[in-house]
């Protein structure tokens, strides 16, 4: 921090006009004035000239400082770092809760279609059982997406972000989810918009006829 001239003065016990003449000799010319003010190294190097004990005191005053600096932003590294991989694994947990909640829906739709299989075959007439035993013996085919799903440029670019920072394949998920037509059955609107929780994100898409386009994916207001 800078001094006052006359301040220095005072400190290292020497008049006003053998410090400027020093300082003229030395080739850092100054201003006769008391409320002139001198740098850190301007002064350190006069405190060497006219008083060796304080010039020790300001050598190691600068050095801890140094050290202090240095520990200071070691310190901020190591937080900054343990905050990362913190973020990073609360990234991968987040996918494979995801990838859990895909299964578990998944699973369960499985089992109501099955149900609902066992249902029609115990109350279809005796005569067309045969028939229904048959078919199930065959294994039943995938079923197909209930809607085509695509993605704006915005909703790709969120995704594509989302993956990165470790939600492993979430726009796949993403697409299953919207394409399964989660819609309520009494609330199926063309061109309304409706909003999806995903990985603790939401996300919105537009239904049309047959097709739904996912048009953003924001944070969700609450955790899921």
């Amino acid at each position: 921090m800078a001094i006052k001239l006359i301040k220095a003065c005072k400190e290292l016990n020497i008049g006003m006009a053998t410090l400027t003449a020093w300082c003229e000799k030395n080739g850092h010319a100054i201003e006769s004035d008391p409320n002139v003010r001198i740098d850190d190294d301007l002064y350190l190097l006069l405190a060497k000239e006219f008083n060796k004990d304080m010039a020790t005191k300001l050598e190691a005053d600068r050095q801890a400082a140094e050290r202090a600096a240095k520990e200071e932003a070691a310190r901020a590294a190591a937080e900054a770092d343990a905050r990362a991989k913190a973020e990073a694994e609360a990234a991968r947990q987040a996918a494979e809760e995801a990838k859990r909640e895909a299964a578990r829906v998944a699973a369960q739709k499985a089992a109501e279609v099955a149900e609902a299989t066992q249902k029609a075959a115990k109350d279809a007439p005796k005569a067309d059982q045969p028939k229904a035993a048959e078919k199930a013996e065959k294994p039943e085919a995938p079923k197909a997406d209930a809607l085509r799903v695509r993605f704006t440029e915005e909703a790709e670019r969120k995704a594509a972000a989302l993956e990165k920072r470790g939600l492993a394949d979430f726009r796949e998920l993403a697409r299953q989810v919207v394409a399964s037509d989660p819609r309520p059955a009494y609330q199926r609107e063309l061109g309304r918009v409706y909003g999806v929780f995903l990985s603790g994100h939401e996300v919105v898409w537009k239904a049309g006829d047959g097709e739904a386009v996912v048009t953003d994916i924001v944070p969700a207001p609450h955790p899921f």
